[in-house]
């Protein structure tokens, strides 16, 4: 049976359409990495819980997830792009993907709710902090069978097999190893009939200014990464992958998260296309910091930065530990390469070529030693701000002539989506937020990112959704004992030091008393995380009854900030107010 699943008008993210398989006694999904398999039960059928972040980690853990193909990504055809399970008298059933039209994730669920029983969950889209992925038209095959589908080894393109660590891409020219949290981890050059290494390794990394001054805060020491394998152009194939950076020990996860995304397109000519972004959460802690992408070039000597008025820097050797090739230094800082050659141990020129800076430009780029450094934050150079995604895009080959990159370009206008400031402004959503479609059924909640994160309202005890005739709103009923303020945490992404915003809302109150503090007061207010302290600015109410109308007030983000996020109902006095289209503006 083939099953098409569209959305006309586009997917909302995170929705997802389960497919409930309650007598199935095991389970196997087939992959790029393999076959992942295992007998089916109940891992913690007395828990409802369905799967927690805390503080080691930032997305769900344990609970109801068995596989998810965002960890373990579909290979490039239908016998690495299916799951499937066996029943007790024997039978198998499969699903298979079209493995060009991939959906954002499947995942294989123990349970859905109070009921037990095995789910694959199909999410047709997913939005990462803007970096979106998946298709607004599913389509796959489900077949029944009396034996379960052979497993196939490789990834379903023989060019790219999985190795520790991640995968391998190999064509005449070079071998590149591409790690699971999408670093470089190595490339080597065609030499007769051997390989020639010429880099050792690569990846974002911070030591300053985002954590501990010296802990290292790196891409490669991301556990939670996903990754994505879709076929692209020209025969070619795309490998993406998101995540956040963190430090190598167990609890080194930053408060305020740097997210990188990383994108490869690998084809069977001698150069292949490359694109990383980062995005930072937060300004840095101090008024100097660090942030680069490193790659490490063995035997890096004669190095050459040009652009297309000629060349920029160059050195003849390797300095060893010395800087050398600064553009942060240069007659002319602002010039950037659009192109960079380095002289690597064996005679092999590594070219890197069409170098496109999308987003605020760098603070610095130079070579330490072997290393090429492509810093958008360097000391007190850079300005790198919060929210906004910064990157690069090139060529890269292991020829001094200038050879075109096979597959499509990718910058960041394509990964950065517009912010929804204020979501479900209008309370009509119904907390519609992490729902599901099942084939038989609908809205049951089940483990995702965006419920984990609490996306959209919080609503505290004493507050609901309500219908004002057939207008939607909430009521906030205060008790006088405890604090009843719905709350939204906003994208930090959307704001920059030195703006100001204005928060609005539609109220009215009934019997709204006085607290026993001035504080106390039906209202509405920003509340901004800034260097240890939440500062609120706040709009009151008046005492008593009063009719519908609106309530503003504004906020100018401070040089440093973490968290943002807007609070109304009653703060510990007693009353009754009812709330209706809250939003968020900048101000000229």
């Amino acid at each position: 049976m083939e099953i098409r699943a569209a959305w006309p008008d586009g997917a909302p993210a995170e929705s997802s359409l389960v497919i409930a398989l309650d007598e199935a006694c095991a389970w196997y999904a087939d992959t790029a990495e393999g076959r992942f398999e295992s007998p089916f039960r109940v891992r913690h059928p007395g828990m409802a819980m369905q799967g927690v972040a805390g503080p080691i980690y930032r997305l769900p853990q344990g609970g109801a997830v068995l596989w998810d193909s965002r960890r373990h990504p579909f290979g490039l055809d239908a016998a690495h792009a299916r799951v499937g399970v066996r029943l007790p008298d024997g039978r198998g059933l499969s699903i298979t993907f079209d493995s060009a039209r991939l959906p954002a994730s499947v995942r294989l669920l123990d349970r859905m709710g109070d009921r037990h029983g095995l789910n694959v969950a199909v999410s047709w889209r997913s939005d990462d902090h803007g970096v979106t992925s998946g298709v607004d038209d599913v389509r796959f095959k489900i077949c029944a069978a009396r034996e379960r589908q052979a497993a196939n080894t490789g990834s379903g393109d023989p060019r790219l097999t999985a190795v520790g660590g991640g995968w391998q891409f190999e064509n005449g020219y070079y071998r590149a190893r591409l790690s699971r949290t999408g670093t470089l981890a190595g490339l080597w050059r065609r030499d007769g009939e051997g390989w020639q290494a010429v880099v050792r390794t690569d990846g974002l990394y911070t030591d300053k200014g985002f954590a501990r001054d010296g802990e290292h805060i790196a891409q490669e020491n991301d556990v939670e990464a996903s990754v994505r394998i879709e076929p692209a152009e020209a025969d070619g194939v795309r490998l993406s992958v998101t995540g956040e950076m963190r430090g190598f020990g167990r609890f080194d996860k930053l408060g305020h998260p740097v997210r990188f995304c990383s994108v490869f397109t690998l084809g069977d000519g001698p150069a292949f296309r490359r694109f990383t972004a980062f995005q930072s959460t937060t300004v840095p802690a101090a008024g100097r910091a660090f942030l680069s992408q490193r790659t490490t070039y063995i035997g890096a000597a004669r190095a050459v930065f040009s652009d297309a008025s000629g060349v920029i820097l160059s050195r003849d050797s390797n300095s060893g530990k010395a800087r050398t090739c600064e553009t942060a230094k240069a007659t002319d800082p602002l010039r950037l390469p659009s192109d960079i050659r380095i002289a690597c141990a064996g005679g092999v020129t590594v070219r890197l070529a069409d170098l496109r800076w999308t987003g605020t430009r760098p603070g610095n780029v130079f070579l330490h030693g072997e290393d090429l450094h492509l810093a958008w934050l360097d000391g007190a150079a850079g300005t790198a701000g919060p929210g906004a995604w910064q990157g690069i895009s090139m060529s890269v080959s292991c020829e001094d002539r200038v050879v075109a990159a096979q597959g499509e370009e990718l910058d960041v206008a394509a990964v950065a989506v517009p912010v929804e400031v204020v979501r479900d402004g209008r309370f009509d959503e119904d907390g519609a937020a992490g729902r599901t479609l099942r084939l038989v059924q609908s809205g049951l909640g089940w483990p995702s990112e965006r419920s984990v994160a609490q996306v959209g309202w919080h609503l505290p005890e004493g507050s609901a959704r309500v219908r004002e005739g057939n207008n939607p709103c909430v009521r906030i009923d205060g008790d006088g004992a405890s604090y009843r303020l719905i709350h939204q945490a906003l994208p930090t992404r959307a704001f920059l030091p030195g703006e100001t915003w204005r928060l609005a809302a539609r109220m009215r109150g009934e019997d709204v008393q006085k607290g026993d503090v001035d504080w106390k007061t039906a209202c509405l207010r920003w509340c901004v995380q800034t260097e240890g302290r939440v500062i609120y600015q706040t709009v009151s109410l008046p005492e008593g009854s009063s009719a519908w109308r609106e309530y503003s007030v504004s906020v100018t983000l401070p040089p440093r900030f973490g968290d943002v996020a807007v609070e109304v109902g009653l703060n510990g006095n007693r009353g009754r107010v009812w709330v209706d289209d809250v939003r968020v503006e900048k101000e000229k």
